[in-house]
Parts: structure tokens; C-alpha cells; sequence
């Protein structure tokens, strides 16, 4: 009897040693990532750029984590208006919350998002039509049917006191 309790007691410390252990290798590894990403945000921004066909600067980028998993931030991210170079659209912090069960099967689709006091203003076009101030006007109107079914993949879409004028 006494030797198994000597037993569980051993297995039990060896197994909360191996959680310290993971959860220190964790952390590190977060901030390892911390370390290397203003490298990559010039390479975000120009990804996102090309994808909006606007220029897009990025104050600072920020890897997190909270309870639903790991959260990449990106501060003061800015939509330019192309030809002027002036904000079109503001955000205080875009978040970006990913599972981490998809980051380790190489599955990188945001769950939530979170954006954090956007500011944009509006006009009507000639033909009526809604645009932002300082976006490039095109022919062909945004694609609301896409967004929503984009939005709709995602756990929770949260936008956190914007101003629209």
C-alpha cells in the first residue's frame, strides 16, 4: 500500500514538473516569435496591400495569448488612399485570434477578429453608391455577399468603438 502511494506521488510531481517544463518551453517559444516579427511586418503589410490593391502601413505587430489561444496584433494599421498617401481608414489594433489545434495542422484561418476603433468617413457617389473616403473607386461595387460568408467562418467578429462620419 505504502508503495503505491510512493508511486502516485512520484508520477503526480514528474507529470506537474513536465507541465512546468511545457509550459516554460511555451513562452519562450512566444517570445522567440516576438523577437522576429518586426521583420515580417513590412512583408504583411505589403501581402495585404497587394490583396486590397491599397497601400497599408502597420505600426508594430504583437504575438499574444489569451484563453481562446494565440493572438496576433497588429497596432495602428492604416489604410492609405494611393494616390495622396492619406489615411482612408484607421484602426486603433486589428486582433486576429487563431486555435492553435489549426496552427499545428498548418491551417491558418483567423477564428475571431477583433477591430479596435476604426475611423473612416463616407461619401455617395453619382450613382448613389456608398464609398469610403479616400478608397479608389472602381466600376464594380465591394462584394458584400464574400465578406459576410468570410465573417461567417469565424467564431466572433467584434469591431470595438468606431466612428464613422
Amino acid at each position: 500500500m505504502r508503495k503505491r502511494n510512493l508511486t502516485i506521488k512520484k508520477l503526480l510531481i514528474v507529470s506537474l514538473a513536465g507541465l512546468v517544463i511545457g509550459a516554460g518551453l511555451l513562452v519562450g517559444a512566444v517570445r522567440l516569435v516576438n523577437l522576429a516579427l518586426p521583420e515580417y511586418r513590412d512583408r504583411i503589410a505589403a501581402q495585404v496591400s497587394e490583396r486590397l490593391g491599397q497601400p497599408v502601413r502597420i505600426g508594430a505587430l504583437d504575438l499574444g495569448w489569451s484563453w481562446r489561444g494565440p493572438r496576433l496584433q497588429l497596432e495602428q494599421p492604416v489604410l492609405l488612399d494611393a494616390p495622396h498617401g492619406d489615411p482612408a481608414i484607421t484602426l486603433d489594433r486589428l486582433a486576429l485570434q487563431f486555435d492553435l489545434r489549426d496552427l499545428l495542422r498548418a491551417h491558418l484561418q483567423p477564428r475571431g477578429v477583433i477591430v479596435d476603433a476604426p475611423r473612416l468617413s463616407l461619401y455617395r457617389d453619382a450613382d448613389g453608391r456608398l464609398r469610403v473616403v479616400g478608397m479608389q473607386t472602381g466600376d464594380q461595387p465591394p462584394d458584400w455577399q464574400a465578406l459576410a460568408a468570410g465573417v461567417d467562418q469565424l467564431d466572433f467578429f467584434r469591431v470595438q468603438a468606431g466612428q464613422l462620419t
